[in-house]
């Protein structure tokens, strides 16, 4: 299990600071692309909210603009698009086999209900496995957003293959068991009629946060932070995260972006708002 920093963290960029002074950003965000920075901290949900969703599509935009990413794309959106279609393939024939036991003489309806199947659990329940396999390809993209935002000073983390990886699983399992017992009952409500008007919803709703936590692994474990800080400092910015994680929601559904990009844009998503998340000691071990 990870072992949290006993030092309290830098309210700007969240790494551990011993000092008052912490040596990696010196407590300022630089402006990016000349967009005034936004400091660090708690504003109204719906502010919030909209940084969080509009997150994603700056983080594209800075992906195919900015020069501090030329070179380190390449190899994470072949991953994504390897670990999707592994994903949605393998489910897709674990739900044909399931339902041709079934109705051995129904081989179009089975396979179209396989592929419908396997598309629902890739929407609500793919996040955290396709994230713990994408974690180690997505340490460039995130050390360069981070340099981007601190400048020079703000050294790279290299967590290395084997480590980011295994934290990867162990941190997926766990909301991926959440997941499941949380998203699969609403995903049956959501076929009942009247109650799927609330059923449905409801389920959007807490896959994006779900999802929120999974992805803020990124800057959490590059922090050296556990589960429980992420707990806590997901809870505690939920308006951002919950923006964000509706913004995920619908990127999944948009195609080629969905097995290309996402997965890097993401990357950069979640260490913008890393940074500007309320990191206060006060916040951040707040139950």
């Amino acid at each position: 299990m990870t072992q949290e920093p006993t030092a309290p963290p830098c309210p700007t960029c969240g790494y551990p600071r011993p000092g008052a002074e912490c040596a990696l950003c010196e407590n300022e965000i630089l402006p990016v692309d000349g967009v005034k920075s936004v400091r660090p901290g708690r504003r109204l949900f719906l502010i919030e909210f909209v940084e969080g969703f509009v997150s994603l599509f700056q983080a594209s935009l800075l992906l195919m603009t900015r020069r501090e990413f030329i070179g380190k794309i390449g190899l994470a959106i072949a991953a994504n698009l390897a670990l999707v279609l592994v994903f949605v393939l393998g489910t897709g024939f674990g739900f044909y086999s399931l339902l041709d036991s079934f109705m051995p003489n129904w081989g179009a309806v089975s396979a179209t209900l396989a592929g419908i199947l396997a598309l629902v659990c890739v929407w609500f329940l793919a996040s955290s496995l396709i994230q713990a396999g994408m974690t180690p390809f997505l340490d460039p993209i995130a050390n360069a957003t981070e340099r981007m935002l601190a400048g020079e000073r703000m050294k790279p983390v290299d967590l290395g293959l084997w480590r980011g990886l295994m934290a990867g699983l162990n941190a997926a399992a766990q909301i991926l068991m959440l997941q499941i017992f949380v998203l699969v009952p609403m995903i049956v409500l959501s076929w009942i009629p009247v109650v799927n008007l609330v059923a449905i919803p409801a389920a959007f709703l807490v896959a994006a946060y779900l999802n929120a936590m999974v992805w803020f692994e990124i800057p959490v474990l590059r922090r050296g932070y556990g589960m429980a800080y992420r707990r806590r400092i997901v809870r505690r910015n939920w308006g951002r995260a919950l923006g964000f994680g509706v913004a995920f929601n619908l990127g999944i559904l948009v195609p080629f972006f969905n097995v290309l990009f996402l997965a890097p844009a993401t990357a950069v998503a979640v260490s913008l708002l890393y940074f500007r998340f309320d990191k206060t000691p006060a916040a951040s071990h707040r139950g």
